[in-house]
């Protein structure tokens, strides 16, 4: 039987981690840490400034991912044609 190999998933979250790095959510989420910048300039990503560094609470990233998004294509009524 051959190992799994750990490489081609994404990281997962860390138990009891309080509080993210943009270059971590970015890995978790599968895009570019400049998306995550753009998220958090638009005000979309719930974010904290410590100094100079953005960090991401936890809770909130999960809030955030959990949340549905009014214009998602999977969130709206299935209409049915006549």
């Amino acid at each position: 039987m051959k190992p799994t190999d750990q490489t081609d998933q994404p990281p997962q979250p860390a138990p009891g981690k309080l509080a993210y790095r943009v270059d971590e959510v970015a890995e978790m989420l599968s895009v570019s840490a400049t998306t995550i910048y753009e998220l958090v300039r638009a005000g979309t990503l719930p974010h904290k400034r410590l100094g100079r560094r953005i960090v991401i609470p936890a809770r909130a990233l999960e809030d955030w991912i959990n949340t549905p998004e009014p214009w998602a294509s999977y969130d709206l009524p299935i209409r049915r044609v006549r």
